[in-house]
């Protein structure tokens, strides 16, 4: 069984329950609302990768074992970032964004 859930689910205590019940997770996570986290993840390396459809980029970065949060180090997750938009060139892919989400699993 797979979880979802939107920026509400993202909490070390209801991650580590579905850990401990062998649940996959995939569930949204805001900037905003996870500060600790988006700042490990830009200051260490990710992949990323580039696909271009017709006008569109789909842009994605991605790491793996970033601690959740400050109160709950013990709490790793999986980190994608995913934004689309009518630029064509990496360097300007934030430039007009489209669509953005985040996703931790």
């Amino acid at each position: 069984m797979i979880i979802t859930g939107d920026r509400l689910y993202p909490d070390g205590s209801f991650i580590k329950r579905l850990n401990q019940e062998d649940y996959r997770f995939i569930l949204v996570v805001k900037e905003r609302n996870h500060k600790a986290l988006f700042e490990e993840f830009r200051a260490l390396p990710q992949q990323q990768h580039e696909i271009q459809a017709e006008k569109i980029t789909h842009c994605f970065h991605w790491a793996k074992g970033h601690v959740l949060n400050k109160t709950h180090t013990d709490c790793q997750v999986n980190v994608l970032e995913y934004w689309e938009n009518p630029h064509t060139v990496w360097e300007k892919c934030r430039a007009v964004l489209t669509y953005e989400n985040n996703w931790i699993n």
